[in-house]
């Protein structure tokens, strides 16, 4: 019943472990969703992209209305700084979800991040505010 940041390094089984986060949630029918940066990673972790999930939820009053327990965001150090506020927002509207999140800050910078030379995402007030 908490959110959870999940780190080490590249194959140390991030992933897999969410796995096994999301088959005991399953177990307890609760609900989730697990976002990605690309679709590589999705597909792996069976989840969609966060860029696809966003574009569903195009307006706070869409976010509202989301049934889910959990977010799942794995690679998130390969998010750019728009979908960290964007998973803001959501906790910030839907406080009752918590987020899981998993990435290497070692390992993948964001896709076309112009700022992210500049940023420390790693210890970014957002992170610990998601998780």
């Amino acid at each position: 019943n908490q959110s959870y940041f999940i780190t080490g390094p590249g194959g140390s089984g991030k992933t897999s472990l969410l796995k096994l986060i999301q088959a005991e949630l399953t177990k307890q029918d609760k609900k989730y969703i697990t976002l990605c940066p690309t679709n590589l990673a999705a597909l792996i972790a069976g989840g969609m992209t966060i860029h696809k999930f966003s574009t569903k939820l195009k307006k706070q009053s869409q976010v509202e209305h989301l049934d889910l327990d959990y977010i799942f965001v794995d690679e998130v150090s390969m998010l750019t700084e728009a979908f960290y506020k964007f998973l803001l927002m959501i906790k910030k509207v839907k406080t009752d979800i918590k987020f899981i999140i998993s990435g290497d800050y070692a390992q993948l910078l964001p896709v076309n991040d112009r700022i992210s030379i500049h940023t420390d995402y790693a210890n970014s007030p957002c992170l610990f505010e998601l998780a």
